[in-house]
């Protein structure tokens, strides 16, 4: 008979008790309504394992593709306001404004894996070219920030 052994930091989900026997069984029906206990737990298991393993290939995908997203936008695809989720930034050191009226910038730490900068000119007829500059998350970056929103430690 093959023997399983069953970290309990592997299943988190689970109480510390999931796996433990309340009673020995002392007969041939407690056996067998034990056996079936465990191949209940054991599927049951084996449905999150598979759960998360579809996840995890869905976020590993996800944090290979390209693509940028503006704040607002990061924020509508982390189904929070944008002022919360550009408070949650400043709170944490992803961005600073160097002046109380300027824009937005990335801290150089998080760039260019987590947040990257995009900055436009406008030239005018009369007036000399003003420069804009803009944060975009990165898809790395809405990773990391949904892992830190739910508490999960920094993936870096």
């Amino acid at each position: 008979m093959e023997q399983f052994i069953i970290e309990k930091e592997a299943i988190p989900s689970f109480p510390d008790t999931y796996f433990q026997v309340e009673e020995t069984p002392y007969t041939f029906p407690q056996t067998l309504r034990l056996l079936a206990d465990t191949i209940e737990r054991y599927e049951k298991l084996a449905d999150l394992v598979a759960t998360h393993e579809k996840a995890i290939e869905k976020i590993d995908r996800l944090s290979h593709s390209e693509g940028t997203f503006n704040l607002t936008m990061a924020a509508k695809t982390l189904q929070m306001p944008p002022k919360k989720l550009i408070e949650w930034l400043y709170e944490r050191d992803w961005i600073y404004r160097p002046a109380p009226k300027a824009p937005w910038l990335a801290q150089s730490d998080k760039m260019p894996k987590y947040l990257v900068h995009k900055t436009k000119t406008i030239r005018t007829n009369d007036e000399p070219p003003k420069v804009y500059h803009q944060v975009l998350v990165t898809i790395a970056g809405l990773i990391q920030i949904a892992a830190e929103l739910k508490g999960a430690p920094p993936l870096h």
